[in-house]
């Protein structure tokens, strides 16, 4: 695949004049032709659909007694480049007319529009294609190459702080829908040269750029080579972001749980490159795909690198937690109230057995209803714009649960459980490992409703064997765990930053050490530089 920002001519390029007739267009609209300026603006118009397409815009003039013309796409090309430092230059050129055709392209390049970064193309489809992604195409007659233009000056948001990932510590700047940005963010972040940048287009009909990055000397090759071919494999007609992208290249698309970590965030972004994985950044989309990943990255953050190490391993205690609250809580207690009440309290037992006297629904229903409910409450917060969402969503849940209570639709104590199963799932860093949490929370459910405690271990069997089949461009999901290998005190807690010195064994990094010999050599007078 071909830079997109960054093109060169084709080596085996023949140009000939496009046929005339619509029938003759049609059959060989994929040849090429830079010789003839009319020729070549007919073969141009027709597959940009001019003028039916309002959006091309050509401007035709005469240059040093030359006819001219420049091509490109409103809104994506500037204007004001084109008309200051193209076709005003090119006005004032009175010597084109006496050049040969053969000169005019290095005169143009050279001497008339130096300012500017000019590519010739000699293929009509490559022409084509830069003026689709914002470049504009300068014609003159008789000139056998077509000089393209990078005057893309589009609209683009802001850099802003992260809309999913909160930032307490660390960077609060996030990636934007702009391609080029986004990489700069990372380069500002990593400033080696040993950072490469490889560019894939990926969609067949409408394609859309997509950077490949990676650092050379700690990256896998194996990896890397893994990332360039599933992405020249990928045949889908568009491919608008991130999200499409992902399900087309990570290993096993139909799991619920995601094998590659989605983030907004440069930083991380970074993290999981100097570790020796690698990122995939996607035009139109404000966040990049890091793999390999497993459970462990899908349950960190940034900021825990950021604390000191005993608050950043109390706070992942925590979240792990929260995680087994939000996957086994409603199962546990249901199980509980059905097979195994003996383990409960007299007086407790009494207290749920007093209150469930005046529901008229059985256990199962009415965990399944409030447990619907609270996900869609969840559901239309997040739909809902601006604060309304949040306000929806703390108002929504509190009379809900209080008219419940009070019609004795549920009882109290299970307000109590789902309110719990949610905060411990707000607390899952990753939103798509949230989802589907949900999804598995339903099935631990059904399976302690039938079949008490034994139901729960059989599904936890099922799902952890599942789990342990799942790979992330051939690491597996539940490394270091499963299989063993050797990793830094850096899953559930966090460990000391300067006894991590090595890179963790399952991404096989050319260069495993973090470090060499005492990183605190301040530390150390016999050893302090």
């Amino acid at each position: 695949m071909k830079n997109p920002f960054h093109y060169t001519p084709p080596d085996h390029s023949v140009f000939v004049p496009m046929p005339s007739t619509q029938t003759e267009r049609e059959s060989t609209q994929a040849h090429t032709a830079v010789s003839g300026l009319h020729a070549n603006l007919d073969a141009l118009c027709h597959m940009l659909h001019a003028p039916a397409n309002a959006d091309v815009s050509i401007r035709r003039f005469h240059a040093g007694g030359r006819d001219a013309a420049v091509i490109s796409m409103e809104g994506m090309a500037s204007r004001d480049v084109v008309s200051d430092f193209i076709l005003r230059p090119l006005l004032l050129d009175e010597t084109l007319k006496t050049l040969p055709s053969d000169r005019l392209a290095r005169h143009i390049s050279r001497e008339t529009l130096p300012t500017l970064s000019l590519t010739g193309e000699e293929d009509l489809r490559e022409v084509y294609r830069l003026i689709v992604n914002g470049y504009c195409a300068l014609l003159v007659d008789q000139c056998p190459l077509a000089l393209c233009a990078d005057v893309r000056l589009y609209e683009k948001r802001d850099i802003t702080t992260p809309q999913i990932e909160n930032v307490i510590l660390g960077p609060h700047e996030g990636f934007t829908e702009t391609l080029r940005t986004n990489i700069t963010q990372v380069r500002r972040l990593i400033r080696s040269g040993q950072l490469i940048t490889e560019f894939f287009e990926v969609g067949a009909k409408a394609p859309t750029a997509v950077a490949l990055i990676y650092l050379a000397g700690i990256t896998n090759p194996g990896l890397i080579e893994e990332g360039r071919r599933r992405l020249r494999s990928v045949n889908y007609d568009f491919v608008p972001g991130s999200g499409y992208l992902q399900h087309l290249i990570e290993d096993s698309p139909s799991a619920m749980v995601p094998q590659m970590v989605q983030t907004e965030r440069p930083d991380r972004t970074a993290f999981f490159l100097m570790e020796g994985h690698i990122a995939i950044l996607c035009d139109n989309s404000p966040f990049a795909l890091c793999a390999p990943s497993t459970l462990w990255h899908l349950m960190h953050t940034p900021d825990d690198t950021f604390m000191r190490w005993p608050s950043g391993t109390f706070i992942r205690l925590l979240r792990f937690g929260g995680l087994f609250f939000a996957t086994l809580l409603p199962a546990l207690y249901l199980a509980t109230l059905l097979f195994h009440s003996e383990i409960l309290p007299m007086e407790l037992l009494g207290s749920i057995a007093t209150a469930n006297a005046q529901v008229p629904f059985p256990m199962l229903i009415e965990v399944l209803l409030m447990e619907l409910s609270f996900d869609l409450i969840h559901e239309a917060g997040t739909r809902v714009p601006g604060t309304l969402g949040s306000a929806l969503g703390i108002i929504g849940a509190i009379i809900l649960g209080q008219a419940a209570v009070a019609a004795n639709i549920v009882s109290p104590i299970l307000i109590i459980i789902v309110a719990v199963t949610g905060l411990g799932n707000f607390s899952i860093p990753d939103y798509s490992l949230g989802v589907a949490l949900r999804l598995l929370r339903l099935a631990l459910i059904l399976s302690a409703a039938f079949l008490g405690f034994f139901g729960i271990c059989a599904a936890m069997f099922l799902l952890l064997g599942f789990a342990s089949s799942l790979h992330s461009f051939g690491v597996p999901w539940l490394s270091p765990f499963a299989p063993k290998s050797t990793a830094n005190a850096d899953l559930f807690g966090r460990g000391p930053l300067w006894n991590m010195r090595r890179r963790p064994a399952f991404l096989r990094a050319r260069d495993s050490a973090r470090a060499e010999g005492t990183v605190r050599k301040w530390d150390n007078p016999e050893k302090a530089p």
